[in-house]
């Protein structure tokens, strides 16, 4: 019997299909772009030539199908292809699609799937293809853009309706299947020839004289090759059937007549292009020869073009081409910027026909009417003899330009004496009208009191209110709504783009006084080329946003401490189509806000730290330049500039001299603020993220936190009673003669519990207030990180009368005070070294009843401070920020050691130094959370203990109470002996509590009895998150919920007044005992006053 011989792998020959090149992998086919639904026919096409370059499209046409036998030699190399062409599938078709495909074992069924779902064309998608090819015209686009899209649009057809083949068996001699195809390909080249522009006209009818036609592509180049205007005065733009610009002939008015839409009634009379126009609307009057002749005189006589050359005035020709029209065409005039004249008397109007605003005035004089530019621009030189006002040639030039009037003044300073010379001066020079006071001046209006002055632009703001029709809306709470990113693809394309353009505009202006609305306005203003109706809404929420507080404006407070106060922030990635951040800024000089920005960053940043650094190297150029501004105006900053910034990274990176190679590519920015901090031109602090008031220059907020830092911004609204009323007065309680700070607060909604005095050098004084204990804790914390110290809470003493209200507290140096002796010290083998070295660096507060005064302080420290770059460490400083979070929850998921992911972090930010954290506060992070974790935690083990008490026993019940982040506080359980024992024995209940009694220091609430035996009985127990009469409350509720709502007649507790208060509120029983007693008394009384129950 011969050998037996092991077949060959099929997987080893280079020319069979089952063979997988090295090279190849999951991903190394994919097609692009990837398969939407819509793009099929052409996915499919460069699907299949990829395949194909591979040797595995018979996996997906079904030419291959899988051995029968799995015990074959082949089977194992068709598995292994049939599976590398199913992820080549998947990488190439979108995510939604690719979810839909997934669960299919084999390539050609995820291949046919696809083709029975996106192959089937409808007579919908026909007919769109037909009208998409009939109304496509070349118009701006090169002659080789349009025949690719035509040609795009016919393939597409060509897959729905293909031209039919013979299917006959005899071959056919007729050729008409030859002459179908033919007449397809002429109508093609009629279709194109057609869709050009008239320019080609030459070359349409060369190309339609030829017999027989060349093919397409031959066409498409010829017509790119020899196309030429036929007429050196023609443009893109004319027409063909009256020789005119500016239209082509399907919008022709003298061959198709004027639309129903633009024809205007008999009152309205048009000047007529002239007496030789043939027309068939109304004949509008036309200027007469004498009109004509006086005109004529009048420019000849004038100064303006006596001694021009050809040259000037073929110069002014080219420039002056879109600006100007002739007079005696003012039909063409009103055509071509849709303007409408109408004349009434010797007035002329002049209006815009989309909203019929006046737009523009001209009285008659001696037969010719003179345009009034009085109310646009301002005169300077004096009125001439001639009976119109001579303008200066630099006033029309700027007005041509749609420059602003650039003829009034405002004049300030502090010597009034100077101010009356120049005005004196100018005087001379020109005509000139002193307005006194500055009260209203381009928009702005100014109004002066003794406390400072308030600049808004209220009017301006009604007028923008009633110019977009929004006059009546309801008013929005936010410029923006949190919930909606705006980006490109952001709904369908709004047709009025110069609408949108115009009301962006207003509000860019707006800005000028309404930093609320700054990063409102950077977001619309990035959409200006191609705005959609989302982005409409949006501005338009805007504009009734304002409408809540139109009069709204900046507030400069009078003697002010000269300091510059600034704060930086960032957005990270907050671009949805760029993946750019967004800077922003906004500086105080003393508690007045003179500088702010909100702009996207001009290049990606690859980390919060790096966004953060370049906000904040943003905001160091505009100090300094502030600085400068204020030593050109001879004002001198009595203390050193300040500025905030939330992250702790881009403070250590400006600080650290040492650089990572992660920072980099931020090392001129680096280089710009540490140079600047090392030469003592300004200060670096860190500021919590709730007291970021650049937060609304970066991100849209949420109502609360919104009002929250507008009212930090100190924008006041004059106009309104309850913000005039609501001016909060920091004094300092020692010196009545110093001078005074005022925050104004919009509305009661903006008074919020954080307000305190930010405006000051955040130095402790005497006399100080704040709104209550939580925002001086937080001001004493911020305190002891800037000056070099930790900081503790030493006590805090409540009222004697009952209610529990806080009088008195102190706050307190980490080294205050000393350990106290203890008799077992000598026992000690090893004991701690002394830390604290009774420090007297303290703040009291007392409460005044509306706010906290602080009435004691101490500033001196007898021990070293911290350095600014070990502050950090400290433990009131250190923590865990959201995107570290964020991170250590990734890195926990995916498996990641706790060391690695740490040094990870490090090296992002440049070093674990700038980090803001140790591994100690991340390993209590991830304890805290896998405590409370519903899945893995001690929670959910629990969970799940409860869970199989209940299959066990059905009568078993148990219920908890979960937070805001969905983490367990209160848990309560009883089993089915505890609820048969409180329906006998449940008319007397006692709940006691012990506290610190298990690892997670939680107290255990236990309610018992007694029964008939005189044996204690549980009725159930629940683990609580801490002992509040809220924690109480949900406890009696669930009790009684568990025992079908039977109340005890008399509840004995441990004389807990959280207990008591939430009996009462619960309103649950008849009686509460708050005295403990003990089972011997209570079985005494029972024998004394029953006797014995049982005989």
């Amino acid at each position: 019997m011969p050998p037996r011989v092991a077949p060959p792998d099929p997987s080893i020959d280079h020319s069979s299909p089952f063979y997988v090149h090295p090279g190849d992998g999951p991903s190394s086919v994919t097609v692009s772009p990837l398969l939407t639904g819509s793009n099929y026919h052409s996915w499919s096409r460069a699907m299949k030539r990829a395949l194909g370059a591979k040797m595995k499209l018979d996996f997906v046409d079904g030419s291959l199908p899988p051995p029968a036998d799995a015990f074959d030699p082949s089977f194992r190399a068709w598995n292994r292809c049939n599976q590398l062409v199913s992820s080549w599938l998947l990488n190439s078709v979108s995510e939604s699609i690719a979810q839909s495909v997934i669960f299919l074992e084999n390539a050609v069924d995820i291949w046919n799937d696809l083709r029975e779902r996106f192959s089937q064309g409808d007579l919908i998608r026909i007919s769109e293809l037909q009208r998409d090819i009939y109304d496509l015209k070349q118009e701006n686009r090169s002659v080789t853009e349009f025949y690719s899209e035509l040609k795009l649009l016919w393939e597409e057809l060509d897959l729905y309706l293909p031209i039919p083949t013979c299917t006959c068996r005899v071959r056919c001699n007729c050729d008409a299947m030859r002459a179908a195809r033919n007449n397809h390909l002429l109508l093609h080249t009629i279709r194109f020839l057609t869709g050009l522009n008239d320019n080609f006209s030459v070359v349409k009818s060369q190309i339609l004289l030829m017999d027989p036609l060349p093919t397409m592509n031959k066409i498409s180049i010829n017509a790119a090759k020899f196309g030429k205007p036929s007429s050196s005065k023609s443009s893109s733009r004319g027409c063909s059937y009256c020789g005119k610009d500016n239209h082509v002939v399907e919008n022709c008015f003298k061959k198709y007549g004027v639309p129903p839409h633009m024809k205007k009634s008999s009152s309205v009379n048009v000047v007529a292009e002239g007496s030789n126009t043939a027309s068939s609307t109304t004949p509008a009057p036309s200027i007469s020869q004498d009109q004509y002749d006086r005109l004529m005189s009048i420019l000849q006589n004038s100064n303006l073009g006596s001694n021009t050359t050809a040259s000037s005035n073929q110069v002014g020709s080219s420039m002056n081409s879109d600006h100007t029209s002739e007079i005696h065409k003012v039909s063409k005039l009103c055509h071509s910027h849709n303007y409408l004249i109408q004349f009434t008397g010797s007035k002329c109007l002049i209006q815009d026909q989309k909203n019929l605003r006046m737009i523009g005035s001209a009285d008659e004089h001696e037969g010719l009417y003179h345009l009034n530019l009085t109310d646009r621009i301002a005169h300077v030189a004096a009125i001439d003899g001639t009976n119109f006002p001579t303008i200066p040639p630099s006033a029309i030039w700027h007005f041509r330009l749609g420059h602003p009037s650039h003829n009034d003044i405002v004049l300030t300073g502090t010597c009034l004496s100077e101010i009356n010379r120049i005005k004196t001066i100018l005087d001379t020079n020109f005509k000139i009208k002193d307005l006194g006071i500055v009260k209203y001046f381009l928009g702005l209006e100014v109004a002066h009191s003794k406390e400072g002055i308030s600049v808004s632009q209220r009017k301006y703001c009604l007028d923008l209110l009633n110019d977009s029709g929004l006059l009546g809306s309801k008013p929005a709470s936010t410029p923006l709504d949190p919930s909606i990113k705006l980006h490109n693809d952001n709904g369908k394309p709004f047709e009025d783009i110069s609408l949108y353009r115009r009301l962006v505009g207003k509000l860019l202006y707006l800005t000028n006084t309404r930093p609320d609305i700054a990063y409102a306005t950077q977001q619309l203003s990035q959409f200006l080329h191609n705005p959609t109706i989302t982005h409409y809404k949006a501005a338009c929420r805007v504009v009734r946003y304002l409408k809540h507080n139109p009069g709204r404006g900046l507030m400069f407070h009078r003697n002010l401490d000269i300091q510059i106060i600034g704060y930086s922030d960032a957005d990270w990635a907050g671009c949805l189509d760029t993946r750019r951040s967004t800077s922003g800024y906004c500086f105080f000089l003393g508690s007045s806000l003179i500088s702010w920005k909100a702009k996207k960053q001009l290049t990606i940043s690859k980390s919060s730290s790096e966004a953060e650094y370049r906000a904040l190297s943003s905001s160091t150029c505009e100090l300094i330049w502030l600085l400068y501004l204020l030593k050109d105006l001879q004002i001198e900053c009595t203390q050193l500039p300040v500025i905030f910034c939330d992250n702790q990274s881009a403070l250590h990176i400006a600080s650290n001299p040492v650089f990572h190679e992660r920072t980099k590519h931020i090392e001129i920015d680096c280089h710009l603020v540490r140079e600047k901090v090392q030469a003592g031109l300004l200060r670096l602090l860190p500021i919590s993220t709730q007291d970021q008031l650049t937060d609304c220059l970066t991100k849209a907020l949420p109502t609360a936190k919104f009002n929250h830092f507008i009212a930090k911004l100190g924008l006041l609204d004059i106009y309104q009673a309850s913000a005039c009323g609501r001016l909060l007065n920091i004094k300092i309680a020692s010196s009545p003669s110093n001078n005074h700070e005022e925050a104004s607060l919009a509305n009661d909604d903006q008074v919020k519990s954080d307000l305190y005095n930010m405006q000051e050098d955040r130095m402790p004084k005497k006399g100080m207030l704040f709104y209550n204990i939580n925002d001086a804790w937080k001001f004493w914390i911020d305190y002891g990180g800037r000056i070099g110290f930790g900081v503790r809470k030493q006590y805090t003493h409540h009222s004697k009368d009952g209610s529990g209200l806080a009088t008195f507290c102190r706050f307190v140096c980490c080294k205050e005070g000393l350990r106290k002796p203890d008799k077992r010290d000598f026992k000690t083998i090893k004991p701690r070294p002394e830390t604290r070295t009774g420090c007297q660096a303290r703040i009291g507060l007392k409460n005044m009843g509306e706010n906290w005064m602080v009435h004691d302080f101490v500033a001196e420290h007898n021990h070293m401070l911290h350095t600014q770059e070990t502050t950090h460490m400290l433990s009131s400083q250190r923590k865990v920020s959201e995107i570290h979070c964020q991170q250590i929850d990734l890195a926990d998921d995916a498996g990641l050691q706790q060391r690695s992911s740490f040094d990870l972090m490090s090296k992002e930010v440049g070093g674990r130094t700038n980090l803001g954290f140790t591994r100690l506060d991340q390993k209590n992070y991830l304890k805290k959370r896998r405590k409370s974790s519903l899945v893995n935690g001690e929670a959910g083990y629990l969970l799940q203990y409860f869970q199989k008490m209940s299959l066990d026993s059905p009568s078993f019940y148990h219920a908890y109470q979960m937070d805001v982040e969905d983490q367990i506080t209160n848990v309560f359980w009883a089993n089915a002996r505890m609820l048969f024992d409180y329906g006998y024995f449940g008319d007397v209940v006692s709940l006691d509590s012990t506290y610190c009694t298990n690892s997670s220091h939680r107290p255990l609430a236990v309610f018992s009895g007694f029964n008939h035996h005189r044996k204690a009985v549980i009725f159930g127990a629940a683990l609580l998150y801490d002992e509040t009469a809220e924690s109480y409350k949900w406890l009696f509720e669930t009790f009684l919920e568990a025992h079908k709502q039977k109340t005890p007649r008399t509840v004995f507790t441990d004389q807990d007044q959280a207990m008591a208060k939430a009996l009462v509120q619960a309103n649950l029983i008849f009686l509460v005992t708050l005295r403990s007693a003990c089972m011997g008394v209570m079985m005494k009384n029972n024998l004394k006053k029953v006797g014995e129950p049982f005989l």
